[in-house]
């Protein structure tokens, strides 16, 4: 989906402001628990449930190719009476290439190895106070060419991707799919086994999306190199190159390239 900017933030907020902020989209934040969803997509209405977190996915067959739609999808919530609108990105079976990112300290910096500077990072700036890699949008925008399949999976839980997609469209990088942690109830995410957490949501993108060759972004802060080669070994033919930034000298080295 397509995510605007949010304008209520802004650079001169202070630290209080921001930690209040994010402490209330993870403690606070009220999820609409198992409550029914309709969406509707061509003239048709499609049925589906919130999870323990308010989150949902659906699966829908439909009568003439997705590309071809021209209207946003529409999403009600009858008990709340709530309607939203959002733009759906669109990754057509001729797309070849397709690029898979990690977030922190590979698209913004983060010093993930220094938990307390990580933790200062996360909580006590916004979105409009943290600062992009440098070359990284012009890096995957190349990689992407006009194919549409960008991914970012980061460590973070879900309730912070607003967050992140705000930082990515303010710093104008691809329209993107932001894939975060369900951090707890059912078939939630591991909290701290990042190679688990990122190799299952790796593989379940390639399986999704066969034709496509992967460009793989991550630092050597965590565990993005032993997850990308690992992927690297067991699809050969699905990932074209693997590129890791050296969170200490800043370097970007390019690791693996499968020819085929």
């Amino acid at each position: 989906m397509d995510v605007s900017i949010n304008s209520d933030y802004k650079q001169s907020d202070g630290k209080f402001k921001n930690f209040t902020r994010k402490f209330s989209d993870i403690f606070l934040h009220k999820a609409q628990e198992y409550k029914k969803i309709i969406i509707s997509l061509d003239k048709f209405n499609y049925q589906t449930k919130t999870d323990d977190e308010g989150y949902f996915e659906f699966e829908a067959k439909t009568k003439k190719p997705f590309f071809s739609y021209k209207t946003d999808i529409k999403v009600y919530m009858p008990s709340q009476k709530i309607t939203n609108r959002c733009t759906p990105i669109i990754i057509k079976k001729n797309q070849k290439v397709g690029v898979i990112a990690d977030f922190d300290d590979t698209l913004v910096y983060s010093d993930v190895t220094k938990k307390l500077n990580l933790f200062r990072r996360t909580f006590f700036r916004n979105y409009k106070q943290r600062v992009p890699i440098k070359g990284m949008n012009k890096r995957i925008k190349k990689a992407l060419g006009k194919s549409k399949a960008f991914f970012v999976i980061t460590g973070s839980p879900k309730q912070f991707s607003k967050a992140i997609n705000n930082f990515l469209n303010l710093h104008k990088f691809p329209k993107r799919i932001v894939i975060a942690k369900k951090y707890k109830g059912k078939n939630s995410d591991p909290l701290f086994d990042q190679f688990k957490y990122k190799y299952k949501k790796i593989k379940k993108l390639i399986e999704l999306y066969p034709q496509i060759k992967w460009i793989m972004f991550g630092d050597s802060g965590e565990k993005d190199l032993q997850t990308y080669t690992k992927i690297a070994k067991e699809y050969p033919n699905s990932v074209k190159a693997i590129y890791i930034r050296d969170v200490k000298s800043g370097k970007i080295n390019k690791i693996v390239v499968n020819p085929n």
